[in-house]
């Protein structure tokens, strides 16, 4: 394992992660976005992009990017710490990264976060993460980008990180993390799901998890293509979560096999700018965001985990409750069932 470079932020959020200073504190996420330019992420500091400010009590994670007609659109997660739970906002950029207004695109009952957005034959689609209602979800724009309908159920029964998806000679993969303990910040696994098309349904590999291990499971935005190579942003969850980034190139993917390879990270000096890491980067054709997280007090996380005490001690903290409006792609069963690999 890395060692742990020693910084203000880090020091403070070994302290303060331990009970009893734990329940006063809370991770805060930041969306920064930025023109693209000649600097690569190793090169750059949180200097070169604009942070964008959630409103009191909420914070914004897990951006995905998108241009049309000439218009900026930033997607992103906004947790609120009260309810303790997300929903799914957009925000329309200026070219000089200024919001000119955000906007509500997606919310449920259930927590919801990284807003995966992409364009496929004539429409935009959006597979956010919704491990929360134990399933996987289809939202196809009725009115992009503000107006989103829930259009299917892809899987169902089972909990998966940031699926992200992806078409590869001409079929669909859904990347998504998993954790062989599931112990919260424990995602130290990679499963990949394969189906001829969007609608149909999606089977497991035979040797999910494909990956283990902490330092490069979790998918962490979308997968492009540079220089004729897949690559594939992935969280480094190997100190806490969210503590770094990695970009893996894909050396293999079949229905049988799967390979892949670290070819960069973000550097630790990262965390010299007062944060503790970064778990989302996605790009466009000329901007590029990323997340940012630092931890510290926070009033609004001590009264949301208060409200969640009381209602338990009361038994009102009832389970979510699902959309019944779409359709479920899996036929015959509710599960999708996530083989095991077995170790020594």
């Amino acid at each position: 394992m890395k060692a742990l470079l020693m910084t203000p932020s880090t020091l403070l959020h070994s302290l303060a992660a331990t009970a009893p200073a734990k329940w006063l504190c809370a991770y805060r996420w930041r969306v920064g976005i930025r023109a693209r330019n000649t600097l690569s992420l190793s090169e750059m500091t949180l200097n070169d992009f604009s942070l964008l400010e959630a409103p009191y009590g909420h914070f914004y994670a897990d951006p995905f990017l998108v241009e049309r007609q000439k218009r900026i659109f930033l997607f992103m997660e906004d947790y609120n710490y009260v309810t303790r739970i997300a929903k799914l906002v957009c925000s329309e950029m200026t070219p000089q990264c200024q919001v000119i207004e955000t906007r509500t695109v997606v919310e449920q009952p259930y927590h919801m976060s990284y807003p995966h957005v992409f364009f496929l034959d004539g429409s935009y689609f959006m597979i956010p993460e919704t491990a929360a209602a134990d399933r996987v979800e289809l939202y196809r724009a009725v009115s992009f980008p503000w107006d989103w309908k829930l259009e299917a159920v892809l899987m169902s029964g089972t909990k998966l990180q940031d699926p992200t998806h992806v078409v590869i000679n001409n079929r669909h993969w859904i990347f998504a993390g998993g954790s062989s303990t599931g112990a919260c910040g424990q995602y130290d696994e990679l499963h990949l799901f394969h189906a001829p098309t969007l609608y149909d349904r999606f089977r497991p590999h035979p040797g999910n998890p494909v990956k283990l291990g902490l330092a490069s499971s979790r998918p962490a935005g979308r997968i492009t293509v540079e220089a004729g190579r897949l690559i594939r942003p992935a969280q480094d969850c190997s100190r806490w979560y969210g503590c770094g980034l990695k970009f893996m190139a894909v050396d293999l993917i079949s229905d049988s096999a799967y390979a892949e390879h670290e070819v960069s990270s973000l550097p630790d000096a990262w965390l010299l700018d007062g944060y503790l890491g970064t778990h989302t980067y996605n790009s466009s054709e000329n901007f590029e965001a990323i997340d940012v997280c630092s931890y510290g007090l926070e009033v609004p996380a001590i009264m949301g985990r208060t409200r969640t005490l009381f209602q338990r001690i009361a038994g009102t903290h009832a389970a979510a409750r699902l959309s019944p409006t779409a359709r479920e792609i899996t036929p015959d069963a509710i599960k999708t069932e996530l083989p095991r690999r077995h170790t020594a």
